[in-house]
């Protein structure tokens, strides 16, 4: 359920509630039988935006969350208890040249409990973790003006755990990425003989990651920089040609951090891609 209020014409109130209920059945493995679990949870989310001026507005947000569907499984073959959380995120939002441009800049605070851990005793199963914090800032610029398109996002987060009974307590929760950013500009000709010419650049770049087992202390995976450029033509009737080579400078690295039982997967070497669209 959900309400929204027009306290005045630029204040607004939002209220929300939500209920989670699961059933889970699943085989215990250690004794053979179907274990029942029910699991049920209710939410709120208070949200208030607030319009500065004419092309500024503040807002601020906090929000539960729930999550019963869990699927890692304890040594006694039962199934861990149920992800809970909050959240609480400050921010202004932007517009500019007639919405064509627009900004935004949050602060954000995330609490979360029960996530599933590798359980210290028998690293085979998992235990529910204690609570773990993330503060973090995001910022985003995004637009289309005359041609040009650009893109800009950043996020700089700070997470531990905060439990002092927690076999993690003080160390950042797993695959954690400390920073990242992506910046993402093109351009097609407007006029002329060349025009639906148009060429681009995106440069993708990721800062620490948190890896390795909690027992053996804390270490990261080193952060990469990959940078795609594009070509496109847009000047034939119907027809839409577009050209990519990502991974330009043939980076090797880690794309995605897996858990600690498997492999992590690498990125995608230096490769072109062609694309020809024909509508009709």
């Amino acid at each position: 359920g959900q309400l929204l209020f027009a306290l005045d014409e630029r204040l607004k109130l939002l209220l929300g509630a939500r209920y989670d209920w699961a059933e889970i059945d699943h085989l215990n493995n250690n004794t053979g039988q179907l274990d029942a679990k029910d699991d049920g949870e209710l939410t709120y989310r208070v949200g208030v935006t607030w319009e500065l001026t004419g092309d500024l507005m503040a807002y601020g947000v906090f929000a539960q969350t729930f999550n019963p569907t869990v699927d890692a499984r304890s040594e006694s073959g039962s199934i861990l208890e149920p992800e809970t959380g909050e959240g609480l995120e400050l921010g202004l939002k932007s517009e500019w040249f007639d919405g064509q441009l627009g900004a935004s800049l949050a602060v954000f605070r995330q609490e979360l409990d029960n996530i599933p851990i590798t359980d210290p005793a028998n690293p085979n199963f998992s235990i529910n973790g204690g609570l773990q914090r993330t503060d973090g800032v995001e910022l985003e610029v995004a637009g289309e003006i005359n041609g040009l398109t650009v893109g800009f996002a950043s996020a700089w987060m700070d997470s531990e755990y905060i439990d002092p009974l927690d076999p993690n307590y003080g160390f950042t929760p797993w695959g954690l990425i400390k920073r990242q950013s992506s910046v993402y500009g093109s351009y097609e000709l407007q006029s002329g003989a060349l025009r639906g010419l148009g060429f681009g650049a995106t440069i993708v770049d990721v800062g620490d990651r948190r890896q390795g087992a909690y027992w053996s202390g804390e270490s990261f995976l080193e952060g990469y920089t990959r940078a795609d450029v594009s070509l496109s033509y847009r000047g034939l009737p119907q027809w839409n040609l577009s050209l990519q080579v990502r991974n330009v400078t043939d980076e090797r690295y880690i794309e995605r951090l897996r858990d600690l039982f498997q492999d992590n997967f690498f990125g995608a070497p230096r490769a072109v891609l062609v694309r020809a669209e024909y509508e009709f």
